[in-house]
C-alpha cells in the first residue's frame, strides 16, 4: 500500500459575468467543497493539498442561472468564466481546455434545439465560459509534474 502524499498547490481564476444578481458556485476538490457561495468580482482560489498519488477532480459547479439572466436582446448575461488554473507555479491554458463541462440546459430551450435537428451535447470540450447551469470538470493524476508533462505534450516520461 502507498501512503506517500503529493502536494498539490493550485490557483484557480474565476470571472463572473451578470448584469442582475451575480452567480453563484461551488469549487470543490475531490468531494470536499473549497468554496460556496456568490461569486460577484474575479477571484482567484489557493489550494494546498496533501494527496495521494492517482486521480484528483477540481470542480466548479455553476448554480443559480435562469432563463431571465440571459438577455439576447441586449447581450448581457450570467456566467462563470475559467480564466487561469496554474498547478505547482507553473501555467498553462492547457490545464483549462483539458477540462469538460457538462451543462445542464434549460429544458424548453433545449427542446427547442432538438425540433430544429440540433440536439446539444451533453458534454463540452473546450469551454471556460460556463453559460448554464452545471458542472465544470478537470480530471488530473498525482504527483501532478506526471499530469502536466502529459497535458503539455512534452514526450515520454520515466516513471
Amino acid at each position: 500500500m502507498d501512503t506517500k502524499k503529493y502536494k498539490l498547490r493550485a490557483e484557480v481564476a474565476l470571472k463572473p459575468v451578470w448584469y442582475q444578481d451575480p452567480p453563484e458556485i461551488q469549487l470543490l476538490l475531490n468531494d470536499q467543497i473549497l468554496f460556496a457561495g456568490i461569486l460577484d468580482t474575479d477571484r482567484t482560489f489557493y489550494i494546498e493539498e496533501m494527496l495521494s498519488a492517482g486521480p484528483a477532480c477540481l470542480t466548479i459547479n455553476f448554480t443559480n442561472k435562469f432563463p431571465s439572466d440571459t438577455n439576447i436582446a441586449t447581450g448581457q448575461d450570467k456566467a462563470v468564466i475559467v480564466e487561469k488554473i496554474t498547478f505547482n507555479d507553473i501555467p498553462s491554458p492547457r490545464y483549462v481546455w483539458a477540462g469538460l463541462y457538462y451543462p445542464q440546459y434549460d429544458p424548453e430551450w433545449y427542446q427547442q434545439q432538438v425540433n430544429q435537428g440540433h440536439t446539444p451535447k451533453s458534454v463540452l470540450q473546450y469551454h471556460n465560459y460556463l453559460s448554464w447551469n452545471g458542472s465544470w470538470k478537470l480530471d488530473v493524476t498525482l504527483p501532478i509534474f506526471t499530469w502536466i508533462h502529459k497535458v503539455e505534450s512534452l514526450g515520454w516520461i520515466y516513471n
